[in-house]
């Protein structure tokens, strides 16, 4: 028997509401394209009552809409090494 692939939703210290570099990591995105996404509409802008975090569950409705017109979960599994990446040489 198989072993259910926790969702990124799932994991443990994942805020409801995410600060920009929070919410930047949780779909595997950078700046640039974080916020080019946000411009085009695909990304949810910041929560109106809090105009600097991020609603996770907008960013789950995000990433379910770009499993099915990019690739699928293997896809953004490799966005979000890429971004883990991205933070982890950041903090060295």
């Amino acid at each position: 028997m198989s072993k259910r692939r926790m969702k990124p939703s799932e994991m443990p210290g994942w805020p409801r509401w995410m600060p920009l570099d929070l919410a930047m990591a949780y779909v595997g995105l950078g700046e640039t394209r974080f916020h080019e996404d946000i411009t085009s509409g695909k990304l949810p802008r910041p929560a109106q009552q809090r105009p600097d975090r991020w609603d996770m569950l907008e960013l789950d409705r995000y990433l379910e809409q770009q499993s099915t017109t990019t690739g699928g979960a293997a896809a953004f599994r490799g966005r979000l090494r890429n971004a883990n990446k991205d933070n982890r040489h950041q903090a060295l």
